[in-house]
Parts: structure tokens; C-alpha cells; sequence
């Protein structure tokens, strides 16, 4: 393929087909389902958990499993409504949490024995109901992560999203309805969601927080775009590290987390 074809493929629309679609879970095993269908309140199905259905986009991969582009907890199995209008339907504020850790082909770079990560967090400022045309969002805090744990690998997604958490728990945020995106960790969101299993260490999500995919590599919708956003400011910071070295950053201010040490590093514009 030419090179200005695939410029010409990045700029329109996806070359590979996506497939859209709801799903949900039962509690059990189950023999039947009972399909419901009202002219009001759409689809239920009766044996489903409702915290279960998600709305996904994936495309198919060969000789994989299907690429996951995004997937948001939904209440209903309306295909009809989705993108930006269903995020404002059931969330009152939108995060977007991030984390990059340095590696080499040889895995984790270690710097005077520590592994180092970089947690960004990307918002919308406004609330969601307000909005009417472009989202803008912009990175709000990013926390520089350094760990002391000897073991060959280090996985600090969950640490991420509890900075993060953290950072936004104030009392006016805690009554709202927060969807926080992130790009790992799908296979344990239906249990951190339903609060069936801590998000991290023995933390429980917040009744007004819901995890919500998107893979950063993609930007197809707004909540690619906030992640994708917020790896670049990850990315930033590590570069950042990177130049002015680990002797500048141990002599700052931190939080100590067990093995961990988390700098917090606020933006001097939105980035």
C-alpha cells in the first residue's frame, strides 16, 4: 500500500469495519432469557444483571481476539443512542487517568533502584449537561511515581486511578456522577463497577465513580481522545524526568504509598 494511501486512510474513516453492540451478564447459568420489548423503555432482559451491559466497539483482528476501541456501562440496549449523548446522560463530569511506565526492550529502567511511572489525569471542566458542541478537555494533575519494589515488573495502572480518585474527592465532585476512562484492566471492570472487588489494594470504587474503557490507541470517539490525551501528558512528564534526572526529583516534596513515592506535578498551563 502507498504511503499516500494510508494518510489518506487515517484521515477518513476506519479502514478495517467496526462492529458496534450491546452485552450484558447473568448472574448464573441460565437455560432461557426473557426479551422484553416496551415502547417507552425499550429492551430488558429480565435474567441480566442491569449493572452489567456495556455498549462496545470493537473491529476483528487476525489471528487475535477482536480489538476492543471502547466500553462504556450503559442501562439499556439502545443502539440508537450513543457517542457524547449518552455520556451526558449518565455521567455529570468525565476524567480520563492515565499511567506510562519507562521500559526498554530489556523491561523496566530503574533509576538509583527505583521503577518510574507517570499518572496523568485528563477532565472536562464543564459539567457534561451544559455542553453543546466540542468537548474540551485538558490535563489537570499528573503524578510522578517512583518505586522501590525489586520485582522484575511493576503495575501501576490501579495506583493511577487511585491518585487520581483522590485528587477529585472533594465534596462537590462526590455528589456528582463521574465517568472516569481508562485503558486497562477491562476484564476486571464489570466486578470494580458492581463493587464486587477493590480497584486497588483493598480500596472499593466510590458509589459516584464508574470505570469506563477506551483504548488510547485509537481516536475515534471523545473518550479515545481524553485518554489518548492523557498518555500524551504522561509521555510529557517521563520525558521531563528523563531530562532533569532523579536527583532533582528525590529532593521534592511526595506522598510515601508503601514501596512508592508519588510527586505531584501540576500543570502552569492546560495541557
Amino acid at each position: 500500500m502507498s504511503k499516500g494511501k494510508k494518510r489518506r486512510q487515517r484521515r477518513g474513516q476506519p479502514s478495517i469495519p467496526r462492529d458496534e453492540h450491546i452485552i450484558g451478564h447473568t448472574a448464573g447459568v441460565v437455560t432461557s432469557l426473557k426479551v422484553t420489548a416496551h415502547p417507552v423503555h425499550g429492551i430488558t432482559i429480565a435474567e441480566l444483571d442491569p449493572l452489567s451491559i456495556r455498549r462496545e466497539l470493537t473491529h476483528a483482528r487476525e489471528g487475535k481476539t477482536g480489538k476492543v476501541i471502547t466500553s462504556t456501562p450503559v442501562s439499556d440496549f439502545n443502539l440508537l443512542r450513543g457517542g457524547f449523548a449518552e455520556l451526558q446522560a449518565r455521567y455529570d463530569y468525565l476524567a480520563a487517568v492515565d499511567t506510562n511506565t519507562l521500559k526498554d526492550k530489556n523491561g523496566l529502567v530503574r533509576y538509583r533502584g527505583y521503577a518510574v511511572s507517570a499518572c496523568a489525569l485528563a477532565v472536562i471542566a464543564e459539567p457534561l449537561q451544559t455542553l453543546t458542541d466540542v468537548a474540551r478537555y485538558s490535563g489537570l494533575v499528573c503524578y510522578l511515581i517512583l518505586d522501590s519494589n525489586p520485582a522484575p515488573e511493576v503495575k501501576h495502572e490501579p495506583l493511577g486511578w487511585h491518585l487520581a480518585l483522590n485528587h477529585m474527592a472533594t465534596p462537590f465532585l462526590q455528589t456528582k456522577r463521574i465517568g472516569v476512562i481508562v485503558d486497562s484492566e477491562l476484564r476486571d471492570h464489570l466486578k470494580i463497577n458492581t463493587r464486587q472487588r477493590p480497584y486497588y489494594g483493598d480500596h472499593i470504587l466510590p458509589a459516584h465513580a464508574t470505570l469506563i474503557y477506551a483504548s488510547a490507541d485509537k481516536s475515534e470517539t471523545l473518550s479515545n481522545q481524553m485518554i489518548k490525551h492523557s498518555d500524551a501528558f504522561a509521555k510529557q512528564v517521563l520525558s521531563e524526568f528523563q531530562r532533569l534526572g532523579i536527583d532533582y526529583i528525590l529532593v521534592q516534596p511526595y506522598t510515601e504509598m508503601g514501596t512508592v513515592r508519588c510527586y505531584r506535578i501540576i500543570p502552569k498551563t492546560s495541557l
